[in-house]
C-alpha cells in the first residue's frame, strides 16, 4: 500500500481472497467504499481519547471512560459521534449480491 491506497492488482487479490474465505461476490467497487468508510471512523475514533475524561486502555486496545463522560459525550450532537453511529449503522446492512 502506498500514500494513494492499493493498487488495482491488490483490490483485485482481496476480492478473490474475501470471496472465497467467505463464499461472498463482493465486488472492488464495495470493498473500496467500505475501506473509505473504515478508514474515516478510524481517524475519527483515534482522536478520541485526546478529549478530557476519554483515554485509551493498552492491555484491552479500547478507549476507556467513566458513564458520566460517555453520557456527556453522548448528549452533546458532535461530527464525530453521528459520524460513527452511522458508520457502525452501514457494517450492519450486508450487501446485496450480485446477479
Amino acid at each position: 500500500m502506498v500514500h494513494e491506497g492499493f493498487c488495482k492488482h491488490a483490490w483485485a487479490e482481496m476480492c478473490v481472497k474475501l470471496n472465497s474465505t467467505f463464499g461472498s461476490q463482493y465486488g472492488r467497487g464495495l470493498l473500496k467504499s467500505r475501506f473509505k468508510c473504515l478508514r474515516r471512523l478510524f481517524n475519527h475514533m483515534k482522536i478520541l481519547p485526546d478529549h478530557e475524561g476519554f483515554s485509551w486502555d493498552e492491555m484491552q486496545q479500547k478507549i476507556n471512560a467513566n458513564d458520566y463522560t460517555w453520557n456527556s459525550f453522548i448528549k452533546v450532537p458532535s461530527k464525530i459521534l453521528v459520524e460513527c453511529m452511522t458508520e457502525v449503522w452501514i457494517f450492519t446492512i450486508p450487501p446485496r449480491k450480485r446477479l
